[in-house]
């Protein structure tokens, strides 16, 4: 039977594929992206737009360990992350991108 240090670091270093639950909206001439995940990398955040209509947003969040800590429990998901939806209208273009408090608000130009 595993350890509970052997299962930890298991976890710690398996490289989950992360798919973030996100609101989308429109108001105007714009569609607003709303996706809460928090620890993100913004140096490792690509937002791509695909065959005019869908959108692909990767990234990376990062786990910040203490070097001192003897972890008794780990449950939140760390690694890649990557969501990609089909939006109802066609995308210019991506106009804005925000980052604050564990929420990423992203802004985009109906064609």
């Amino acid at each position: 039977m595993s350890s509970i240090t052997e299962v930890l670091i298991f976890l710690l270093n398996h490289d989950y594929t992360l798919e973030p639950q996100c609101d989308v909206s429109e108001y105007g001439n714009y569609i607003y992206i709303e996706m809460e995940i928090t620890d993100l990398d913004l140096n490792h955040l690509s937002i791509n737009i695909i065959d005019g209509s869908k959108i692909e947003i990767l990234g990376t969040k990062k786990r910040k360990m203490s070097q001192e800590a003897i972890y008794l429990r780990a449950e939140r998901v760390f690694g890649n992350f990557k969501k990609r939806m089909e939006l109802p209208f066609e995308i210019e273009r991506v106009k804005d991108i925000n980052y604050k408090n564990g929420l990423l608000k992203i802004t985009l130009v109906k064609r």
